[in-house]
């Protein structure tokens, strides 16, 4: 790859001038009237930079651009860097226009709104963090813009400040995510006491020279070599994983992500489609040259249950947002599992296509529930929730556009022939597949194909819920008459065009002129970019070389098959569920309730930190500060009885007090130095007995596969068995 250094950096100054009316909409005093066009101008300003990169940046060339940032004590010097190579230019491209689609969409979306300008502005600002994030080649310049994005997650799941829902989602997400990135932290660490450095170009050139030699980890710098354990480098990529999991809502991160729908919808189009949940999988394609085996087949374990059982979620969900919600879970779960198995270029066309129409679907359930609320809110229907499907039905008498465009992007969704999705997502079956059966026949047993059954049962349940959203909220029994349908539609003329937009972008030509896929536009780019970034062994990959067309053609045509029959059941099992109503629905509580993780994870954290507050404010209250009232007046009447000075007698007490007092706060330093500190250690030897059982995986022995894949499948039979109690 050709590598360009720029001096000028009057390009990158450009990225700063939209954030002027941005920060002048913050303002109290600020024009609502100028919000429209403040804000539109300075999303489409991004799109216009990015454009201009897109077109002038040749596919095996990248644009660096840096300079001194600050020092240490004269110990460490920091540079900031950016990096414009392809794969960040086409990120920061597709960033742009979906933000765009977005602002556009809110101008009308949400011009009631008391705080409509602020909308606006986070828009733009959040736009600006997640094309640093995406641009950064310096680590730590990195990090900074990884936290900057999740702040403004932070206030755009929280807008709406007042309802207590909004207000606790934000601060739920918020808090789990800074819980991932304390493994980002630990793994950078690790990664600069090696390296000596933070920028991502050299650190991949050391990368693509190192070697292990008697289980060190060795680097060689001019003057010197860096040497440490295999285990840290091991323990750094996991590290990164973990982060990225977190950022990506992966389980058991994944909490967070359903209840972020409290926010306004279009800040969920923007969130989850192109910009926060993607930035962990966007972070493992940067980093895919220091994710060890241990790690890579972390991502793909995770991604393929987050997938599965995210999916499955799905088909339970009453509330249309919920719906798309569980769905990103499992798509962002397939591409984290196609990062884990190598497959980077597949997990990026899909991450690109996926973008678009996840963002179309949001919108479209934007717009929906605005009809519905709207035309409940008419026929004095103030009962009926606008965002439950079961309320909604019928809706495609009042906006055939809204149903045809949700009938397109979720055919996408469902990986339908002509459309982007189908594409994407049968490169991921395809590398899945292959990487699977490679595994099962070097060692590693049933593991792998059950993770492939996974991802294969995630191909059957996308179309399932996304029939049975389709069917209840445009089809059925209209809960109001569409006579009471928005005579002033006219006024949403924007939002139309940012859904024929996004929907247009669903389609196959989007990856490739060929509708059943073939050569993709972004596949000489991206095969430049990986080949001189990857270092790891994908030997998998033969396998396809081998056999690509019929194997191909075989998992195509089985896919489609797969979603065929999934929307056919589908549309018969949600016809009698409609006229059930929502009874049959609420009997499935484990299934609506994301599998109980939310009270396993209370269980586990939260419920004993309160239970043991509990108990100290019980003992405080009940003993001590009574005791204490005790001593005081005793110790006074004594005084006052037998003259004597007070001072004489209720020191004494008083230092006997403290002597109780100072043995319980041993008893709580003991607590805490056996009990938490305890849990810590335990967590901590509980992972390097995983790890050494993870590379008893690799052992080669017969027996030792037979006894996991029958440990496996036990625990699944198990769960099933409970589940169907």
């Amino acid at each position: 790859m050709e590598i360009i250094n720029e001096s000028s950096y009057f390009f990158l100054l450009l990225f700063l001038v939209p954030l002027l009316p941005a920060a002048y909409l913050l303002l109290p005093n600020a024009k609502r009237s100028l919000a429209p066009v403040l804000g539109g101008i300075a999303s489409f300003t991004y799109v216009l930079l990015a454009s201009v990169l897109l077109v002038q940046l040749r596919s095996d060339a990248s644009i660096i651009m840096q300079g001194a940032w600050f020092s240490v004590e004269n110990a460490f010097s920091f540079n900031w860097s950016v990096e414009f190579s392809y794969l960040s230019v086409v990120m920061l491209a597709l960033v742009a226009v979906v933000a765009f689609m977005v602002q556009l969409f809110s101008i009308v979306y949400m011009r009631n709104d008391t705080h409509f300008p602020r909308f606006l502005s986070y828009i733009v600002f959040f736009t600006f963090f997640m094309s640093l994030l995406v641009a950064s080649d310096q680590l730590f310049l990195l990090f900074m813009s990884w936290e900057l994005v999740g702040w403004m997650s932070f206030l755009l799941i929280g807008f709406w400040f007042d309802k207590s829902k909004a207000s606790i989602a934000a601060k739920k997400a918020f808090l789990i995510n800074r819980v991932s990135d304390i493994f980002l932290v630990l793994g950078l660490m690790i990664i600069y006491y090696q390296f000596e450095t933070f920028s991502i170009r050299e650190i991949a050139s050391l990368m693509s020279e190192q070697f292990f030699v008697d289980g060190m980890w060795l680097v060689e710098h001019s003057t010197h070599t860096n040497q440490l354990p295999v285990t840290w480098f091991t323990l750094a990529s996991v590290m990164i994983v973990i982060a990225a999991m977190g950022k990506s809502a992966q389980i058991p991160f994944a909490i967070w992500l359903p209840d972020a729908m409290e926010g306004p919808t279009p800040a969920s189009a923007l969130i989850h489609a192109a910009t926060m949940v993607v930035a962990g999988i966007y972070l493992l394609l940067r980093l895919s040259f220091m994710l060890s085996f241990e790690a890579s087949l972390l991502a793909v374990a995770i991604g393929s249950i987050t997938a599965f059982f995210a999916g499955y979620s799905a088909i339970y969900q009453t509330d249309i947002k919920k719906v798309l919600a569980y769905s990103t879970l499992s798509q962002l779960g397939l591409m984290f599992a196609a990062v884990g198995a190598g497959a980077y270029d597949s997990a990026f066309y899909h991450l690109y296509a996926h973008a678009f129409f996840k963002a179309a679907l949001f919108l479209i359930a934007a717009a929906t529930i605005a009809k519905a609320k709207q035309s409940f809110q008419a026929a004095n229907k103030k009962q009926y929730d606008p965002q439950n499907m079961f309320h909604l039905g019928g809706m495609r008498k009042q906006s055939p556009f809204l149903a045809v465009a949700f009938i397109v992007s979720g055919l996408a969704l469902c990986g339908f022939p002509l459309t982007s999705g189908f594409i994407s997502k049968d490169l991921i079956l395809l590398d899945l597949s292959a990487w699977s059966l490679e595994s099962s026949e070097a060692g590693g047993g049933l593991i792998p194909l059950l993770l492939l059954g996974f991802i294969w049962g995630t191909v059957f349940l996308t179309p399932f819920y996304m029939m049975r959203a389709y069917w209840l909220t445009f089809e059925g029994t209209a809960s109001v008459s569409s006579s009471l349908e928005n005579k002033n539609d006219n006024r949403w003329g924007l939002q139309k065009l940012a859904v024929a937009f996004l929907v247009g972008m669903s389609l196959f030509y989007v990856l490739s002129w060929n509708p059943l896929g073939g050569t993709t536009h972004l596949e000489e780019g991206l095969s430049n970019y990986f080949s001189t970034a990857v270092w790891q062994d994908l030997s998998w990959q033969n396998s396809i070389l081998a056999f690509k067309g019929a194997f191909a053609v075989y998992v195509g045509v089985f896919s489609v098959l797969l979603v065929i029959g999934a929307l056919y059941l589908s549309y018969r099992r949600t016809k009698s569920e409609a006229s059930a109503g929502m009874e049959h629905l609420l009997s499935k509580k484990l299934a609506f309730n994301f599998w109980g993780l939310n009270q396993a994870l209370s269980l586990l954290f939260i419920v004993p930190g309160l239970v043991m507050i509990k108990l100290f404010h019980f003992i405080e209250s009940k003993f001590l500060l009574p005791l204490a009232r005790w001593v005081r007046s005793t110790a006074s009447a004594g005084a006052k009885a037998n003259q004597i000075p007070e001072e004489q007698l209720v020191v004494p007490l008083v230092d006997l007090l403290g002597i109780i007092m100072i043995t319980f706060s041993l008893v709580v330093a003991w607590i805490d130095r056996v009990l938490v500190d305890g849990v810590t250690h335990f967590a901590a030897r509980s992972v390097r007995t995983a790890g050494g059982m993870a590379r008893s995986l690799q052992a080669g022995a017969v027996q030792t596969h037979i006894l996991w894949a029958a440990f496996i499948l036990l625990g699944v039979l198990l769960y099933v068995l409970v589940l169907v109690v």
